[in-house]
């Protein structure tokens, strides 16, 4: 017999079973498809407009992309200028007025935080290649 249980009633592990299973024969569906008709009563063709889909509209975004460059040119020209020694005692003085804008590592580095320094490590650091 399938399922593990036998002609005592007994089940798979040898516990008496609760109440005995049916045969697989009772359970056995008997129906065939010979009286079935396989024929699609609607054709899946779309013959009418109404079920089209609508044609896409194509978008085009290279109108913009000129001044997309340029403004991105600029904002690189503003940035790449050398620092002078008065740059950076401004920036000195910008941080020591305002030790806000400081933020030191309060307590302890918690598991989570040294996870995160970690994973950057391997994203930011050296290729594994030049490790030695």
């Amino acid at each position: 017999m399938r399922g593990g249980a036998t002609s005592t009633g007994r089940g798979p592990l040898g516990r008496t079973a609760p109440e005995r299973l049916p045969s697989a024969e009772e359970v056995e569906e008997r129906s065939t498809l010979e009286g079935v008709s396989l024929e699609v009563k609607e054709s899946l063709e779309i013959l009418d407009e109404s079920r089209l889909r609508p044609v896409p509209v194509p978008i085009d975004r290279d109108d913009g992309v000129e001044r997309v460059v340029e403004a991105r040119i600029k904002a690189a020209g503003l940035r790449d200028q050398s620092h002078t020694e008065a740059d950076h005692r401004s920036f000195h003085e910008r941080m020591v007025q305002n030790p806000d804008l400081i933020k030191p590592v309060e307590g302890p580095i918690g598991r989570t935080r040294l996870r995160t320094a970690i994973i950057w490590r391997e994203i930011l650091g050296p290729p594994k290649a030049f490790e030695e």
